[in-house]
């Protein structure tokens, strides 16, 4: 090429826009600095925080007899069991329960009582009202 000799094209580095090789790296440990520094702040925050673990609550008048065997201490017998009495006519409360299943006794039903609803007030109400009335 005209005007350019060999030593100046190896001698010359390209610039990478307008800060020079010693802003560069000073920008760069400032960033990386302030990355540590978020990073150290948000750290704490996440590991005291405890892991909830998932609590399984079911409609004991709607959940499929699989899901009830899932149940602590329910096996496939006694979520039949429920099934069937859930069938002649639905759980009104976790009492109704106790007394209408066989083999779900008072420890049975304070272990299960956490994990079951009755939905009471949806059942109650379809009771009372009867069936919806068409228009």
């Amino acid at each position: 090429m005209p005007g350019f000799t060999e030593h100046e094209f190896r001698g010359s580095r390209p610039r990478s826009g307008p800060w020079t090789a010693a802003g560069r790296r000073l920008l760069a440990a400032l960033a990386l600095g302030a990355g540590l520094t978020m990073l150290a702040l948000a750290a704490p925050a996440r590991r005291n925080e405890p892991t909830a673990a998932p609590r399984l609550v079911l409609d004991l008048n709607a959940a499929p007899v699989e899901v009830l065997s899932a149940l602590p201490g329910v096996g496939p017998s006694l979520a039949r069991e429920i099934d069937a009495r859930r069938a002649e006519a639905p759980f009104l409360s976790l009492s109704d329960f106790g007394r209408r299943a066989r083999g779900v006794g008072p420890a049975t039903l304070a272990r299960l009582a956490r994990h079951l609803r009755t939905g009471a007030d949806e059942v109650a109400a379809r009771l009372h009202d009867g069936p919806p009335r068409p228009r």
